[in-house]
């Protein structure tokens, strides 16, 4: 059904989640509200994770080019980040990486990360609650990112940020 097909298509632009159902004896496809319960088969089709990309270094652009190559949307660092939102520092000098978090941690974004030993994830947090973050925000920070850590390859570093990503949407949208 081609309106149906403009309608999921919308919702992929406008980064919303379509719940959708079709009546098994018509064939008909409609929008159906989250918590109803109605007969037939239901689909839910999120928008695929959009990721931010804070850095300059050849981490950055390895994350970006394996971005560009699953065809998942790059938001610049001025855009509104959603729940369907990674947000992702990649600066080893870290006083650099404190605003584009702290805007992070504000927002709904699903996953916020940051490249660091553990060492400096831990001055990242002791920065972080002295701008006057709460222990239940700074949480949600992750880092070292990855799920290959410790590593020093660029390449290797985006592919495991870009895993551990890819993995927390798929819980958060399962």
């Amino acid at each position: 059904d081609a309106d149906w097909l403009s309608a999921v298509w919308d919702d992929r632009i406008r980064r919303r989640t379509g719940d959708w159902q079709v009546d098994l004896d018509s064939g008909r496809i409609c929008r159906v509200d989250p918590g109803d319960s109605g007969r037939g088969f239901r689909m839910v089709l999120p928008p695929p994770p959009a990721i931010q990309i804070h850095g300059e270094g050849d981490e950055a652009q390895a994350l970006a080019a394996l971005v560009q190559a699953l065809d998942l949307p790059c938001l610049g660092s001025d855009s509104r980040l959603d729940s369907h939102s990674a947000v992702v520092t990649l600066f080893h000098d870290h006083d650099r990486e404190l605003p584009a978090l702290g805007r992070a941690l504000a927002s709904g974004a699903f996953y916020i990360g940051a490249l660091g030993s553990r060492r400096a994830q831990a001055a990242r947090l002791a920065a972080l609650r002295e701008a006057g973050h709460d222990e239940a925000t700074l949480a949600r920070l992750r880092g070292p990112i990855g799920v290959a850590a410790p590593a020093r390859d660029p390449r290797l570093i985006a592919a495991s940020a870009l895993t551990e990503i890819l993995a927390a949407y798929e819980a958060l949208t399962a």
